[in-house]
């Protein structure tokens, strides 16, 4: 149940220099002290809700602090709610919101001192965000054999599109497995945010759209399938990596684990050339 703010206007706000200030109800409890502040939308979110002055009780660090402790006590719940908000369509003043704040981040280089203390977290985010190693033609073809539509629901490519305004994902039908074509099936955005990390059997057969001929077809292509469109590739790859600070570019020479993961950078430079000729003269 949400818990209801019952207080007297008069014993959280206060006027000083013709400025109305209120009183945070949060800010002895989090950071031992009265927090008294200007009442406006700089220290206060919005509540639409609150007729009397039209802000929430908390300040906004009590606000974050709220948040995060809520986080860490129901995660389950919490991950429920993100993966709820992420299969669903943003509109344009959504995506403009998040553009810009992350524009505003990358220039006060918060998130560049954020990465630089929460390795941990990068290295988490890294793994659970791999690039599938696959190739144009390798992805068409996966396509045809699902008949251009997601391998769980049966969304089309069309019907995604329409809807997400973007082309299917990619699914790591086992987390845990190969990176390439041999673990790889079509999902819908709402699909593959909905399966997350789960054991594919597992979450499809409590789906409503579950369907035995499609996860028979999956089982197939991730056992047998595969081997018909799979193709040869190098035991290497070159990805560019953009500077924090400017618009200059290194690009880096990665090696891969024997599931095709990228494992670590064998070589750097500035310079592509540089990086083909290290290629040839060491026979990678």
């Amino acid at each position: 149940m949400r818990r209801t703010y019952k207080y007297d206007y008069e014993e959280y706000h206060k006027v000083i220099d013709n400025v109305l200030y209120k009183r945070c109800m949060y800010h002895e409890e989090f950071f031992n002290e009265e927090g008294w502040f200007p009442c406006t939308k700089e220290y206060f979110y919005t509540n639409k809700t609150n007729k009397t002055d039209g802000y929430h009780p908390e300040c906004k660090k009590c606000s974050i602090k709220k948040a995060t402790k809520w986080q860490k006590d129901n995660p389950e719940l919490y991950n429920e709610n993100a993966i709820k908000f992420n299969s669903q369509p943003k509109s344009e003043k959504i995506k403009l919101y998040w553009r810009e704040k992350g524009k505003r981040q990358r220039d006060s280089g918060y998130m560049t001192e954020w990465r630089r203390n929460h390795p941990e977290s990068c290295h988490e985010y890294t793994k659970a965000h791999r690039n599938h190693d696959i190739t144009t033609s390798e992805y068409q073809s996966l396509l045809k054999v699902f008949d251009n539509s997601c391998a769980y629901c049966g969304m089309s490519e069309f019907e995604h599109r329409e809807k997400f305004n973007q082309k299917l994902h990619n699914d790591h039908v086992d987390e845990n497995g190969y990176n390439d074509l041999r673990n790889d099936v079509p999902a819908c955005k709402s699909c593959n945010c909905g399966k997350h990390q789960s054991n594919v059997e597992e979450w499809f057969r409590k789906q409503e759209f579950f369907n035995q001929e499609r996860l028979d077809k999956i089982n197939w292509w991730i056992t047998e399938g595969y081997k018909s469109y799979i193709e040869e590739k190098p035991s290497y790859i070159i990805k560019r990596k953009r500077h924090e600070f400017d618009n200059n570019y290194d690009f880096n020479l990665w090696s891969f684990d024997e599931k095709r993961n990228m494992k670590d950078i064998i070589f750097t430079s500035s310079n592509k050339k540089e990086v083909l000729n290290y290629i040839n003269e060491y026979n990678i």
